[in-house]
């Protein structure tokens, strides 16, 4: 493997609970991470005067990271401000970020990633940022209709931010569609790499990204789907193509609901699969937390659990399952799940297994 393969690249909520996580990472994991700004939810009425309360706004939220940014984290990171804004609103949230980071200074260097999509004057936009980090990112949602379309592309986007091609990297986006009743293992690696293909040799880090599709896990109950993204990358670097690993890092990439948490939820990566435990409220009292203690035991007392040794957040879990520390609130949920996945993901970059064979569904 080259020294793209060992590089990760996690698709993270802007959020303080991620950075914090990335902090606890292994030593030896290499990673850029991804970051989108998040919408938030629908902000409350007062039932006395029938106004709106006053919440935090996405722009609240997009300053707040920033500022979480500079005290915790020193590398360098993707920003995607996608979520928050159609493609024609979102030169006015590249100027936002351009002089919010302007006003916060960061340690590292924050590398504006835009979708394929994305109108010429988005790209112009994001230009400060990236002639700051001498480099920008074009993320590509696969399947994609037009492979031959994808190069020049690439270069008017290119001008567009006032860098080389070779300074643009590419993440090439499955999302979650890559279940095996959707689409083959070999269909994967087939179209990716036809893809991968078209870009040609003018481009900078090619990275691939997607995530077990997780509209099945809803209420109470057990999944463990497969981490086919996981699948993907072995397939792709096992035929000597160099080529970063990206995934949501447990998370679903559609914006969650905005609704109050009604059941504990805990998602586990082990080898090759997603496990995910919802436990709904208890009766005998204990609220959300009781219900995450539940997802916790349920976890500790299972074949795929890694051991309280494995990581940080291993014995944390098992230390809840034990009733031996707080839950926390779900914050601290997606905290643990990411330190863990960061421990399992360095494992198997540093010494990968061997991809499935062809006609793996």
């Amino acid at each position: 493997m080259g020294l793209v393969s060992k590089q990760y690249v996690p698709i993270l909520k802007a959020r303080e609970a991620e950075i914090v996580a990335l902090r606890r990472r292994p030593s030896h994991l290499k990673v850029t991470p991804y970051f989108e700004i998040q919408n938030v939810g629908a902000t409350p009425k007062d039932p006395a005067t029938g106004l709106p309360k006053r919440g935090k706004s996405a722009v609240t939220d997009a300053s707040y990271f920033l500022d979480d940014i500079a005290r915790l984290w020193d590398g360098d990171l993707y920003l995607d401000v996608s979520r928050v804004a159609a493609p024609a609103g979102r030169e006015r949230w590249w100027q936002l970020m351009t002089s919010l980071s302007a006003l916060t200074p960061v340690n590292g260097v924050i590398i504006p990633a835009l979708a394929e999509g994305d109108p010429r004057e988005a790209w112009e936009a994001a230009a400060p940022l990236a002639s700051l980090a001498g480099r920008a990112a074009m993320r590509i949602s696969l399947p994609h209709s037009s492979p031959t379309s994808i190069a020049a592309t690439l270069a008017n986007a290119a001008a567009d931010v006032g860098l080389p091609a070779s300074s643009l990297d590419v993440v090439l986006d499955w999302g979650d569609q890559m279940e095996a009743e959707v689409i083959s293992l070999d269909t994967l690696v087939s179209h990716t790499s036809t893809v991968i293909s078209a870009l040609g040799s003018d481009h900078g880090t090619v990275i691939t990204a997607g995530t077990p599709n997780s509209r099945k896990f809803v209420q109470v109950g057990y999944w463990n789907p497969t981490r086919r993204e996981w699948w993907l990358w072995l397939r792709l670097v096992g035929a000597d193509i160099d080529i970063a690993y990206g995934d949501y890092c447990l998370y679903p990439p559609s914006d969650p609901v905005p609704a109050r948490p009604q059941y504990g939820h805990l998602r586990y990566s082990s080898g090759d699969q997603l496990h995910v435990h919802r436990k709904a409220i208890p009766p005998s009292g204990g609220g959300l937390k009781a219900a995450f203690a539940h997802c916790c035991a349920e976890l500790v007392a299972s074949s795929h659990f890694l051991g309280a040794s494995y990581s940080a957040a291993d014995a944390q879990l098992e230390e809840i399952a034990l009733g031996a520390a707080e839950c926390g609130s779900a914050g601290l949920w997606r905290q643990n799940a990411a330190i863990h996945h960061f421990a399992l993901v360095a494992d198997q970059l540093a010494s990968p297994p061997a991809p499935p064979s062809t006609g793996t569904p």
